[in-house]
């Protein structure tokens, strides 16, 4: 959706819940959040993009472009080639961290870390989610939210 919407609409499509069940990580074919903006950029009859794939330190690994939908498989194949990692067995207990600017800039994006430790943590394990550099305000939502939990909640 970048690029041919309103970034109140950007917004608005970041904030759906994009995991109805399951943790995100890894989780494209089916995606809810990826089939509306692919459905957004067909409406609006994109037919060429250029991706690039940045590493963490925003280097960029790889470059794609052609089709929507073929050029954004190929994008997801280097993330994947690049980034995968073999986990073997569950963690007690786990430290997680978006990592540095912007990754961490508010907690929509910081929540992102969280994915992944989700997936690595034994279900009777903790988590200690670290933010250093969150500006905006925690939503008023997530705020409540955490109030009426007794515990986490897979």
């Amino acid at each position: 959706m970048p690029g041919v919407v309103s970034l109140d609409t950007l917004k608005i499509h970041h904030s759906l819940p994009i995991r109805l069940y399951d943790p995100a990580i890894n989780y494209f074919e089916d995606n809810p959040f990826h089939l509306v903006a692919l459905e957004t950029a067909r409406m609006v009859k994109v037919r060429f993009i250029l991706n690039v794939v940045q590493d963490i330190h925003k280097q960029i690994m790889g470059a794609v472009a052609g089709e929507l939908k073929q050029a954004h498989l190929d994008g997801v194949e280097i993330c994947r080639r690049e980034n995968q990692v073999d986990v073997h067995g569950l963690a007690d207990l786990i430290i997680a961290s978006p990592g540095e600017t912007p990754r961490d800039i508010d907690l929509p994006q910081s929540q992102k870390a969280l994915s992944v430790a989700e997936l690595t943590c034994r279900p009777d394990g903790c988590t200690f989610f670290l933010v250093a550099e969150a500006k905006n305000v925690i939503p008023q939502l997530f705020i409540d939210r955490m109030h009426r939990q007794s515990r986490p909640k897979r």
